[in-house]
């Protein structure tokens, strides 16, 4: 099947961000005090979520 190559590189930038902010999300949750990181928590899980 041949893919769009702007679809493509659609595609992986959206994967790419999606990851970026799961590795964000992740150190999140590993701060002292993760309820001070609670809006940034929120934010990468959003983000993440559209770009998936």
């Amino acid at each position: 099947m041949n893919v769009n190559p702007i679809y493509e590189e659609c595609v992986k930038a959206c994967l790419a961000c999606m990851e970026a902010r799961n590795v964000c999300y992740d150190a999140c949750l590993k701060e002292e005090n993760v309820k001070m990181m609670a809006d940034c928590i929120r934010t990468d899980r959003e983000c993440a979520g559209t770009c998936a």
